[in-house]
């Protein structure tokens, strides 16, 4: 099969490019031929299981940054359709084309080939990525004028932000198979599209055979970006807790413009917490497999790739109730669960795990064990391939 996978960009910066290239390589390996379009990077790179890269410019030109185009970009769409011309593809899978190649390479794509989408966030409806609100609350609701008049967001932003979502959701419901990572997001979904079609599918691990068994260490980790919605401030609170029982260490993983004022509020209650920066992806998943805990404490997140590597290494994790994490975590049986916001009951979850080795173990075990069979490489590729071939025969029967 000739899978031709559309994304903003192909280089590694997140979570979703992350699994677009794990992707790539499990189906590159089942013999499927994999070709991509995104935009074109400052700086092209070459990946083995990638046959061929298509890019496509976003504005007529760098210095003129056309905020129309991220409405309805007409490079992109003359683009998707010249490859489909000359490629001839099988199918069509779309990831995150929202800001840069638009809803018109999905409009444009739909009327000549069988499309798949996965849905990595939740910008189909909300502006801010997330679904929180001006207090950093989840928000009940969907995007709408209700937002505009609780001054959720200045009304330029609300009117430029709503006609964007408007262009986009009328996009997926062209598309012959949608995948969501989690029934949070596939709920939100049915509320604002027509479209039948949605399946759940997690993300998966490849496998890490060549990491061998590491004791664990004395540490917490906290892995991901420093920003306001990881909810990093409520761990290092968390952490003045703790210590109060037991001396042990905050090892800092990642980077982003709440750092400065986070070391500050570690010194200032006299934490122990280790800023380390950005950690190259191998390098991360050792400490995975050494941390004693993996706290995700976010505010808002969909389907964080740090609690499937946490539990596919093993490592007992405590992350927030919120948005898609819940789908991921048994409470109390592979991982905890507590509140956002919640200095007390982080520090609470982290005492009971250090205090009770036994009960620590039997977490760690339950992590891996459902990891293995949960989120495997083959159970994915399997899915998604049955997937394809749903779009495909959606497809035939659309256009007898």
């Amino acid at each position: 099969m000739k899978i031709l996978i559309v994304n903003d960009t192909i280089p590694f910066i997140g979570g979703a490019e992350t699994y677009l290239h794990n992707l790539s390589n499990a189906l590159n390996e089942k013999g499927h031929e994999i070709i991509t379009l995104s935009e074109k990077p400052d700086k092209e790179e070459i990946f083995p299981h990638i046959k061929k890269q298509y890019f496509s410019k976003t504005y007529p030109d760098k210095k003129f940054n056309c905020p129309v185009s991220r409405y309805w970009n007409i490079y992109a769409k003359k683009k998707i359709r010249e490859i489909i011309k000359s490629e001839n593809p099988d199918v069509v899978h779309f990831h995150n084309v929202f800001s840069r190649l638009s809803p018109a390479v999905i409009s444009e794509a739909s009327k000549y080939k069988p499309t798949v989408l996965t849905v990595h966030d939740t910008r189909f409806d909300w502006p801010k990525f997330m679904y929180l609100d001006k207090n950093f609350d989840i928000y009940p609701g969907t995007f709408g004028f209700k937002c505009l008049f609780n001054g959720e967001v200045n009304p330029f932003m609300f009117f430029y932000q709503y006609t964007r979502n408007f262009l986009y959701r009328r996009s997926l419901e062209k598309i012959n198979a949608i995948i969501t990572l989690n029934n949070f997001v596939k709920n939100k979904l049915e509320k604002l599209i027509k479209n039948d079609n949605i399946f759940i599918q997690p993300l998966f691990i490849p496998e890490m055979s060549d990491l061998s068994d590491a004791e664990r260490e004395n540490f917490i980790l906290f892995a991901g970006r420093i920003e306001y919605y990881k909810g990093l401030k409520y761990l290092i609170k968390a952490m003045k807790i703790v210590n109060e029982k037991f001396d042990i260490p905050l090892i800092i993983a990642g980077d982003g413009k709440e750092k400065k004022e986070l070391e500050e509020l570690a010194k200032k209650i006299n934490v122990t917490a280790k800023f380390i920066g950005k950690v190259k992806h191998d390098e991360m998943l050792k400490l995975y497999q050494k941390a004693g805990i993996v706290c995700v404490p976010s505010l808002a997140d969909n389907s964080p790739m740090i609690i499937y590597e946490a539990m596919s290494c093993g490592a007992p994790v405590i992350a927030s109730n919120v948005c898609g994490i819940p789908d991921l975590i048994n409470d109390g049986i592979d991982g905890f669960l507590v509140k956002p916001k919640n200095s007390e009951e982080i520090a609470e979850k982290i005492i009971i795990l250090l205090s009770d080795e036994k009960l620590r173990k039997k977490i760690e075990k339950n992590a891996k064990n459902k990891s293995e069979k949960e989120f495997s490489k083959e159970k994915h590729i399997n899915s998604i391939l049955e997937i394809y071939n749903f779009a495909i025969e959606k497809f035939k029967k659309k256009n007898v």
